[in-house]
């Protein structure tokens, strides 16, 4: 049988041992919450000083030339772009090659050129052959 009259005795062991019993002590947290508040907001008040005294160039509103400035590089600076714009300009190449692989269309009327999907010009080859220039040869060795 178990004897359960030596738990008392064990009560108090983690205190003995050098542990505490809570871990925030209620009389403190709200003096270092209050302590933190002040800190923010003194920050907070030397960054706007910062921002209109010192540098008061960094908070004037942008002039339509200023921002017409910034929005084109120099000449001979390469291009930036960004991850969301070639996102889509890959989606549209891929939507306008797919229009052109799979539908029929003019590339030049004027001389008759003409633009088939890709699996009726395949057919058409098998049917009829590659066509072939008057007077054209294979290389020596293939045919």
């Amino acid at each position: 049988m178990h004897d359960n009259g030596n738990q008392h005795e064990d009560k108090n062991l983690l205190e003995e041992l050098g542990y505490e019993p809570r871990d925030v002590q209620n009389v403190a947290f709200p003096k270092n919450s209050a302590i933190f508040a002040i800190w923010f907001s003194a920050t907070c008040v030397i960054a706007w000083l910062f921002t209109t005294l010192i540098a008061p160039d960094m908070v004037k509103p942008r002039t339509e030339e200023a921002l017409a400035r910034r929005a084109a590089p120099p000449e001979g600076v390469p291009l930036l772009q960004s991850d969301e714009t070639a996102a889509q300009d890959i989606k549209d190449l891929r939507a306008e090659e797919e229009l052109h692989s799979t539908t029929y269309g003019w590339i030049d009327r004027k001389s008759g050129h003409v633009r088939v999907p890709i699996d009726r010009a395949m057919v058409e080859i098998e049917k009829e052959g590659l066509p072939s220039r008057p007077g054209a040869r294979y290389p020596e060795g293939e045919e």
